[in-house]
């Protein structure tokens, strides 16, 4: 038992090793690096192939060969003793967020929360009632809330995670918008590989389920009259500009005075509909650049 228990061990350990040497090599974005390893888990079929190696260039794999072969001009890594697997992606999770950030307060309270919540204590002690749930946005995004070298992100690569979709944890039925983490980048920019992949809805929580949907229903409903509005405003403005490059051209010298019906006839300028973030993330959404990503309790 205590063979096969420090076997195990070993082993755990040369496979947390080759994860870490690997990330490493990724990294080095300038340089062609060959591995070879004892045996290479392929997503092809579950193909396994041994003694081969694998050509990086670049940071990103070029070929996987059943014969090693290093080109001459690349740095090689041996790996002879150790087994290589396609890296894992976690395709849901918080990471990055702590328990103090589930359902994070990301707007100021309301004017009547502060006084509310002074009443009852005055009243019922410091025990207070779960007061509601902060508001989510469509247009927040989780990127923008998490650090790249937050601890929660060091020890995944070691466990074979090398990518996670990281969302906002909160149950409100509009969740914000998730992105793809590249675990372990040195850096901000190569942390973030997608921004964003997606929008989040939530079906689990407390209201009934569907009020839930009611809500959300409206929530696509409003975006399209959102497009419409502007649909409308360009088309209205387009208008306008034609009949201003109408009179600009009417003959040279002083203009006419126009009677009655040409005054009835003129357009006015339209006005300009504002800009709505969550709608603008909406619309992404209906035009199926990102994927609608619910989550459901049953």
């Amino acid at each position: 038992m205590k063979r096969n228990k420090a076997s195990k061990l070993k082993a755990a350990a040369i496979s947390a090793g080759v994860v870490l040497a690997f990330s490493a090599l990724f990294a080095r974005q300038d340089s062609l690096v060959y591995v070879t390893a004892q045996k290479i888990y392929t997503s092809d079929s579950g193909r396994v192939i041994t003694n081969g190696g694998i050509l990086i260039e670049d940071g990103k794999i070029v070929k996987v060969e059943e014969r090693a072969r290093p080109p001459k001009n690349a740095a090689v890594v041996d790996f002879s003793d150790a087994i290589l697997v396609p890296g894992l992606i976690d395709a849901f999770s918080f990471l990055g967020f702590h328990r103090e950030d589930f359902d994070v307060k990301t707007e100021p309270p309301g004017p009547w929360r502060a006084p509310l919540s002074g009443i009852y204590r005055l009243y019922f002690g410091q025990a207070e009632t779960r007061m509601p749930s902060p508001r989510i946005e469509a247009r927040f995004k989780a990127s923008d809330a998490v650090f790249h070298r937050d601890p929660s992100f060091e020890n995944l690569p070691a466990e074979g995670i090398i990518m996670a979709a990281v969302a906002i944890p909160t149950d409100n039925l509009a969740g914000g918008m998730p992105f793809v983490a590249r675990l372990g980048a040195d850096s901000a920019s190569g942390f973030v590989m997608a921004d964003p992949v997606g929008a989040v809805f939530s079906f689990i929580g407390d209201e009934n389920v569907m009020n839930r949907f009611g809500d959300l229903k409206k929530i696509f409903l409003d975006a399209q009259d959102y497009r419409k509005s502007w649909e409308k405003y360009r088309k209205d403005l387009k208008k306008y500009q034609e009949q201003k490059r109408k009179e600009e051209r009417k003959g040279e010298g002083e203009p006419k005075e126009r009677n009655e019906k040409e005054k009835a006839e003129e357009l006015k300028e339209p006005r300009e509909p504002r800009k709505n973030e969550n709608h603008e993330a909406i619309l992404q959404v209906l035009d199926r650049k990102i994927p609608a990503m619910v989550r459901a309790s049953r």
